[in-house]
């Protein structure tokens, strides 16, 4: 150990018991003047409780590595089997089906993005008629329904 190990190596060895009486006093300081140091420290010694090694542990995990990538180099170096013409086709329909999908999710974004700045362009032009912009989103009434409701004519009866 070091004069110039961080306090989070002095974590570690304290939780390995490593410490010498100097480095002791330096993690005491640590852990006082450093909530978060305090917390991390208290952590690591409760991950160590409940997740200890026990003797072996280290060969069984690098036996388990090892016969994971005989399983991978086995399954690479096998010839692939041949697709059939009715898979080939399944494929190519669904690759079909992502593609077409695809392209309508970008005219659907492209659309809505297009909305959006014409209706800013729209309002940018005409903000200081803002009535007007009403009257173009009010609904238009007919003539004819005007028409309807007027008395009858002298000249009619």
């Amino acid at each position: 150990m070091t004069r110039t190990d961080g306090p989070e190596d002095l974590l570690v060895l304290a939780r390995q018991c490593r410490l010498d009486e100097d480095a002791e006093r330096r993690l005491e300081i640590a852990l006082q003047s450093s909530r978060e140091l305090e917390l991390l420290y208290e952590a690591g010694v409760g991950f160590d409780a409940e997740a200890s090694l026990l003797p072996g542990d280290e060969t069984r995990s690098s036996a388990l590595v090892a016969r994971t990538l005989e399983v991978l180099d086995a399954a690479n170096s096998a010839p692939r089997a041949a697709l059939t013409r009715r898979t080939k086709y399944a494929l190519l329909a669904a690759r079909s089906v992502a593609a077409s999908l695809a392209v309508g999710i970008l005219c659907c974004v492209a659309l809505a993005s297009a909305w959006d700045y014409a209706e800013a362009h729209f309002m940018a032009k005409h903000a200081d008629a803002p009535e007007q912009v009403l009257k173009h989103a009010e609904p238009k009434t007919t003539a004819r329904a005007d028409s309807t409701t007027t008395a009858p004519s002298a000249t009619e009866s």
